[in-house]
């Protein structure tokens, strides 16, 4: 157990989880790809497609898992606020 620890506070675990990653706004993300369904993970995008049917077959053939699943509104659709 007391190696473990120590290996769990060297410097180089430390800077690992210190480490930040480049954050990309969500419009960069989301740019070029309106109306589709798009899987995001580590702020990256990592599938996209018409339906979400297919954005889940895509990901479950690429073995993807975790991805955060939203869709990228068409630029002529009009904004719901609240409960429509």
């Amino acid at each position: 157990m007391r190696a473990w620890f120590r290996g769990a506070r060297s410097k180089k675990t430390r800077h690992r989880m210190n480490e930040e990653r480049e954050r990309v706004p969500l419009g960069e993300l989301l740019r070029g790809l309106d109306g589709k369904w798009i899987a995001i993970k580590d702020h990256q995008v990592v599938a996209a497609a018409e339906t979400p049917y297919a954005l889940v077959s895509s990901l479950r053939e690429k073995g993807i898992g975790g991805a955060a699943i939203i869709r990228a509104p068409a630029v002529e659709e009009p904004e719901m606020v609240g409960f429509g």
